[in-house]
């Protein structure tokens, strides 16, 4: 309900005051359904997106203490994730993010009320929207491509996320078909908090290309 009220709240005032809105780390069947109003209306001034977690995994992933699976917005039940994958497959939502939180150790080894909210994501979520929506039939390869790359940097204005003739040489390239089992701890990034740790996945970035230059590359 919290979240429900956020979303409706600030459409309704971009309504009243003509503001550009993007509304961030959407979960809730509500918050969905809103948008999905608000862009059928005619309100043309709105964007939104999902974090790959939110169409992934449900609130049972906090069973047993698992703080890793504490995050803002929490995870939610089976219901409000299938509502979420729908909303994605009616082109409700604009990009697909990260949501990346890393956090030292001792942050997340405190009792779940106290621990810190948030996992690691930038090294499985490609994977994650492959495994969870390419591979689970959900929407087509292209689409999930494109909600991480032009359609995310259309709603910041910047002309990137294309191949096209004289972009930014910024290329990440996939095997979309590798499985491979997630090890936070010999993850590049120097967190440990990843809520998909020793989750299969598949789909791996295997090469990472910025301004023309190779920054990371695997076998």
């Amino acid at each position: 309900e919290s979240e429900d009220l956020a979303v409706l709240k600030n459409i309704l005032l971009a309504k009243l005051t003509g503001a550009r809105l993007h509304l961030l780390h959407n979960s809730s069947i509500g918050a969905a359904s809103a948008i999905a109003d608000a862009k059928k209306s005619g309100f043309n001034n709105i964007t939104a997106e999902v974090s790959v977690q939110h169409f992934a995994l449900t609130d049972e992933e906090c069973l047993g203490y698992n703080t890793n699976a504490k995050m803002y917005p929490p995870l939610r039940s089976r219901d409000h994730v299938e509502a979420i994958i729908e909303a994605i497959q009616n082109n409700v939502f604009d990009a697909f993010t990260t949501d990346h939180a890393p956090h030292i150790i001792p942050d997340k080894l405190e009792p779940f009320e106290h621990a810190a909210f948030g996992s690691t994501g930038l090294e499985t979520s490609f994977a994650v929207m492959n495994t969870y929506l390419v591979k689970a039939g959900h929407i087509d390869l292209a689409t999930g491509i494109s909600k991480m790359t032009c359609e995310a940097a259309n709603v910041l204005g910047l002309p990137k996320g294309t191949l096209t003739e004289g972009a930014d040489a910024d290329i990440a390239i996939f095997d979309i078909e590798r499985d491979w089992k997630v090890n936070s701890a010999k993850g590049y990034s120097k967190a440990r908090n990843c809520i998909f740790d020793g989750k299969t996945l598949t789909g791996r970035a295997v090469t990472t290309i910025t301004g023309g230059k190779v920054k990371f590359q695997i076998n």
